[in-house]
């Protein structure tokens, strides 16, 4: 057992969250990160999908005695708690150690109020009776949160995604013509790092999901290590990312060094960050944010991720280079419906930030700040998100010499997102991109 499962233990060692050190396999890191792409791949090599560990949820020790599955319910990745019980994870398995002991999957999700995975676990079997009774001392909130699956599931549960429902079946197993035929390219630097954020599904009633947040991810990270070269160990990737797993990784406004931070090489690393779902505005100020999944919009400066702050944070990072591309629109309306209630034609009060184009040498966003990012249903893929991917398959390459550059993306994407936004809904959606011209953006093998 131990020589089968060294190789994987050199993919990922040890991280440091909130203080404490992650321990145990890589597994644990994989799960507690919210990286199912990883996660898959252990487990496809012979990982032990319920082996012991800590991801610094409650003791100082390091060593909760947590299984994956725990870890992934408390950060919050609704994917990789699904692929772990797939995987047959225990979802009854209690952790050991010290200000641990006892806790389980969905005590470790209810604590972190993630109603789509209490649910989800709820569904697969885990013990709610044993959950409450265990978490009603010290957790009333959570308390408060399973004890409205045991009034009614119904009550509590959130809408579900409706990504796999809004395309036909015939559409979706075919693939979209971008998620095929992704080009090679030449290889990143050893200490390039990307960071990937899909925001799909969200768990607070009302809010509308990102039918197809989860696929511009998944498809953007294949493209990342195709045809931009990265290491796949040097992608960050999280899917339907919480506050805190963002706050994490960005930073706060106290304290800019988060994982991509630390991550960074000074000098020498070139970094790319893609964000694709919700935006949203403060009704007071008018100041953009991103929505995580367990936001409330209508209260977003509590809970949500100033835009603000991403640049603000961004511009504090040693980078040799960074591209930044945003498949959000922040006027507080979506292709789904508002995400503000109660507000009847809100003109959102919202200006570029001042720090964008200083905290990003190369910055693509998909629609001007009061406008609405469409989607492109047909092809499985937010309409920007589509149209970068599909130029970097060479439409964007107007003199076919092999190199995109950021001159040529940007005369691509002007020249087919507006169109085909006005086409598809008949809303203006008007790409914004700075940087200089001449930059290579890609280079892809013909």
């Amino acid at each position: 057992m131990i020589a089968r499962l060294l190789p994987l233990l050199v993919l990922i060692s040890s991280y440091l969250v909130s203080g404490c050190a992650v321990t145990g396999g890589s597994l644990i890191s994989a799960a507690y990160d919210g990286d199912v792409v990883a996660v898959k791949h252990l487990l496809d090599q012979g990982a032990n999908v319920n082996e012991r560990g800590g991801c610094g949820l409650w003791d100082t020790g390091g060593d909760s005695g947590a299984t994956p599955l725990l870890c992934a319910a408390h950060s919050g990745s609704l994917e990789t708690v699904r692929e772990l019980i797939a995987r047959g994870a225990d979802v009854n398995a209690k952790a050991s150690g010290i200000g641990a002991s006892g806790s389980t999957p969905l005590t470790a999700a209810a604590y972190s109020r993630n109603t789509a995975i209490v649910k989800l676990l709820i569904e697969k079997g885990a013990d709610l009776d044993y959950a409450m009774a265990k978490i009603r001392t010290y957790d009333p909130d959570g308390y408060n949160l399973l004890d409205k699956f045991a009034s009614g599931p119904n009550q509590a549960a959130p809408r579900p995604s409706r990504a796999a429902s809004a395309v036909p079946p015939s559409q979706r197993q075919a693939g979209s013509d971008v998620d095929d035929g992704i080009p090679g390219g030449t290889a990143a630097g050893k200490y390039d790092i990307a960071v990937v954020i899909g925001n799909g599904d969200y768990a607070t009633t009302g809010t509308p999901n990102v039918d197809f947040a989860l696929q511009d991810a998944r498809t953007m990270r294949e493209y990342l290590i195709k045809t931009f070269g990265y290491d796949p160990a040097n992608i960050i990737y999280l899917e339907n990312a919480t506050l805190t797993k963002l706050n994490e990784l960005l930073g706060t406004s106290d304290d800019y060094r988060g994982k991509l931070y630390k991550w960074v090489k000074p000098g020498q690393s070139r970094i790319f960050v893609y964000y694709v779902g919700h935006g949203a505005p403060d009704q007071e100020t008018g100041e953009a944010y991103f929505v995580p999944v367990d936001a409330n919009p209508q209260y977003i400066r509590t809970s949500g991720y100033k835009l603000s702050t991403f640049y603000e944070n961004l511009s504090k990072i040693p980078a040799a280079r960074k591209i930044v591309v945003i498949d959000a629109c922040f006027s507080g309306s979506s292709a789904n419906g508002q995400l503000l209630k109660g507000v009847s034609g809100l003109v959102a009060r919202l200006k570029a930030e001042p720090k964008s184009e200083t905290a990003a040498d190369l910055l693509l966003t998909s629609a001007g700040m009061n406008q609405v990012a469409g989607w492109y249903p047909e092809k499985g893929h937010s309409l920007f998100t589509y149209f970068f991917l599909k130029g970097l398959q060479g439409e964007a390459d107007a003199n076919r010499d092999g190199k995109i550059t950021m001159g040529e993306m940007k005369a691509w994407l002007n020249d087919q997102v507006p169109y085909m936004a006005r086409r598809l809904t008949g809303n203006e959606q008007q790409p914004f991109i700075s940087g200089d011209d001449s930059a290579i953006l890609a280079v892809y093998r013909k």
